[in-house]
């Protein structure tokens, strides 16, 4: 069950940066715990393409943990 849910919340976190790019980066970032923030802000200095080729490898990742 635990496996289920932590997959969804990959699955979703990659489809969503993946469509939306840096943008959900951006949204999603005041709404994080502080130790994270670091993180989002070394994705955000990121390519967009490769940024969004490693969100959809994070998708992948996910759904992988779904199934």
């Amino acid at each position: 069950m635990l496996r289920e849910i932590i997959g969804l919340i990959v699955f979703t976190d990659g489809i969503l940066t993946t469509a939306m790019g840096k943008g959900f980066l951006q949204r999603l970032r005041p709404h994080v715990p502080a130790f994270i923030r670091p993180v989002l802000d070394m994705f955000m200095q990121w390519p967009k393409p490769l940024l969004r080729v490693g969100a959809m490898m994070q998708a992948m990742a996910g759904w992988r943990m779904l199934t």
